[in-house]
């Protein structure tokens, strides 16, 4: 008698999104990956989905699998259950145990086991195989949605001083017979800031990479995020958000390193007095591996006649492009200031900029992706389905590292994708990938209202300061995914562009049209922004003025093309070239809108339009 099984695993959002650097999102997603690859590995044909991804690729599993079994439904799902939580245990012990931390053996097992015994939330249903495929797949997912919401919970005391990371779990600690215990717990902690990591076989690491940084404690589930990130050849070494943003500004100086202005002096001067400095004690510059940015070595290599100590540009931790960061309490006078502002200087008079200061988390998410799966009438399909999401996943990881990229993938398993990359590319980009999951899932579709419905992706860019608060970025990602671009009609792109700490613009772009596709029709005004023929004083007073035409329920696209047209013209570096440019433009917005977006707003052309000017600022040109 076959039975199909539905197991569901997590806590995935939660346990990724616990970080406060890049390399912690690395490292949580692929720790809970590998955990379902080794499952998934054991399973053989008993697995629909998803498709195990080959040895070699980058590619994620997802965190749901669905299984064929003529054997005993219950004791293969809990024998499923019960070794990923065992492996993920071992896993944390490993990590924990190979830092050598002065903790009594007999504590430290215990907080291993409390911490790690329970962290993995699974949920589980299964149904006996009829003789339709898609009506027993529809019968297994609304048990599997019935058993999520009513799922029982246990409750874990964890006293004292909290991880940095995983802020639900108490950090840990040696058994202080005396005093405070939480000052006590961070003493104990601020003692281990200069003690180099450790590899899993104990081994002390001599890269910069220090236990614990500015004030982290960690749980043992937290410590071990953060040592793998640091010694798994899976991870290690992701890149900071420094080095994302100016990724492509070190590709612009390696492919101009030839140009007549380039003053390899310079760049000498700087990377002789960072060595010097290297070593220092009050003074946080690190080296990194070189292929952090997997596309900027075959750049470098491809250069002819590369100057001496240019290549340090991917070695060098990026931050020191930037600014020179000092440790807690010491002297705030940079002493490689001078050699920064020529090196910046240089790099700016052979077309390379100055390095910007923003990078950019981009956040996408198949739409409905529930009912394709249950519109699936055969194993076969399901399996192609599992399939093309895999291909997509492996495409999208090529995309977002390729050289013209330049960006780094966090996770790509199934219909998600969460990257990183710079300002430049990242709309062309997003725009792309959501073409490239169209082509992908071609054919695969499901019925509504008598219509058929074709698989779409929607994408959040968030564009940042290079220190924004990560934790934050990533809840407003999520709420900007969720509550933006799925929230109207889903395919679709949403982008916020943050300054310092604010919010200072926003639009949600629906869905493209044959003949329409938002990354080219903005390039046609990227000229314009660049030689700041539009000001943002006049972005503001058009958008204002299409807020008081939506106050008054006024949508005619007439009346709103004279209003946009008439603030524009306003303008005076606009000559009759430019300005016939921005009404070609102008014209093809509010064709798409006429004809798909219909429920926009009429401000929806300013509040884009001041994004691009935001977002073409920041590349630092």
């Amino acid at each position: 008698m076959a039975h199909l099984i539905k197991i569901g695993f997590g806590p995935v959002h939660g346990f990724i999104t616990a970080a406060r650097k890049l390399e912690d999102l690395c490292s949580g997603s692929t720790m809970l990956s590998e955990l379902m690859k080794e499952a998934a590995k054991k399973l053989g044909q008993d697995l629909i989905y998803p498709v195990l991804p080959s040895d070699n690729s980058k590619a994620n599993m997802p965190n749901i699998m669905l299984l064929k079994t003529d054997s005993d439904p219950k004791e293969l799902a809990e024998s499923i259950i019960s070794g990923i939580k065992k492996q993920f245990c071992e896993q944390v012990d490993k990590a924990v145990k190979s830092q050598e931390l002065d903790i009594d053996t007999n504590l430290l097992d215990a907080v291993i086991n409390r911490q790690t015994s329970e962290f993995v939330e699974t949920v589980w249903s299964t149904v006996e195989l009829g003789p339709s495929f898609e009506e027993t797949l529809a019968e297994l997912n609304m048990r599997f949605d019935a058993a999520k919401r009513t799922r029982m919970f246990s409750q874990h005391a964890e006293p004292g001083m909290k991880c940095t990371l995983q802020t639900n779990l108490s950090a840990l600690a040696p058994k202080f017979e005396s005093g405070n215990p939480d000052q006590k717990t961070k003493e104990w902690w601020k003692k281990l800031e200069d003690r180099e990591m450790r590899s899993y076989e104990g081994r002390a690491l001599k890269n910069s990479s220090k236990l614990s940084q500015k004030g982290e404690r960690f749980s043992s589930i937290g410590l071990a995020k953060r040592v793998k990130a640091r010694v798994d050849d899976g991870t290690h070494h992701f890149p900071s958000t420094y080095a994302i943003a100016t990724a492509l500004w070190r590709k612009r100086i390696f492919e101009n390193c030839g140009h007549e202005k380039f003053n390899a002096d310079v760049f000498n001067s700087f990377f002789e007095k960072w060595s010097d400095l290297k070593d220092g004690g009050d003074i946080e510059f690190n080296t990194v591996p070189e292929d952090v940015i997997p596309a900027l070595p075959d750049i470098r290599d491809s250069v002819e006649n590369l100057p001496d100590n240019l290549e340090m540009l991917l070695t060098c931790e990026a931050q020191c492009f930037r600014k020179t960061e000092f440790r807690k309490g010491t002297s705030s006078k940079d002493p490689i200031a001078k050699e920064r502002k020529e090196l910046v200087t240089c790099a700016k008079n052979i077309g390379a900029g100055s390095p910007p200061g923003h990078f950019v988390l981009l956040a996408a998410d198949g739409d409905s992706m529930g009912r394709f799966v249950d519109a699936c009438e055969s194993e076969k399909e399901l399996s192609e389905l599992s399939n093309k999401l895999k291909d997509f996943s492996e495409q999208a990881i090529k995309t977002i590292e390729s050289p013209e990229v330049c960006g780094r993938m966090i996770y790509a398993g199934g219909d998600d994708v969460l990257a990183v990359m710079p300002v430049d590319e990242a709309i062309k980009t997003a725009c792309e990938l959501r073409r490239a999951y169209r082509e992908k899932l071609a054919g695969i579709e499901y019925t509504e209202d008598g219509k058929q419905i074709p698989a779409t992706l929607s994408a959040a860019l968030l564009y940042a300061p290079d220190n924004y608060p990560l934790h934050r970025l990533l809840d407003n990602a999520e709420a900007t995914l969720n509550g933006k671009a799925k929230a109207a009609e889903k395919n679709a792109l949403a982008i916020t562009v943050y300054k310092g700490n604010d919010e200072v613009s926003a639009t949600v772009l629906p869905s493209e049209l044959d003949g329409w596709q938002f990354d080219t029709w903005a390039e046609g005004l990227e000229s314009l922004f660049n030689e700041k023929k539009l000001s943002s004083k006049t972005m503001h007073d058009l958008h204002r003025d299409l807020q008081i035409l939506e106050s008054g329920k006024s949508c005619d696209p007439d009346l709103i093309k004279s209003v946009v047209l008439g603030r524009i013209a306003t303008n005076r570096e606009l000559d009759e070239t430019d300005m016939k440019l921005v009404q070609e433009r102008l014209e093809v917005f509010f064709k798409a809108r006429v004809n798909k977006f219909r429920n926009s707003p009429p401000s929806l052309i300013a509040a884009t339009m001041i994004c691009l000017r935001n977002i073409w600022r920041m590349q630092c040109l």
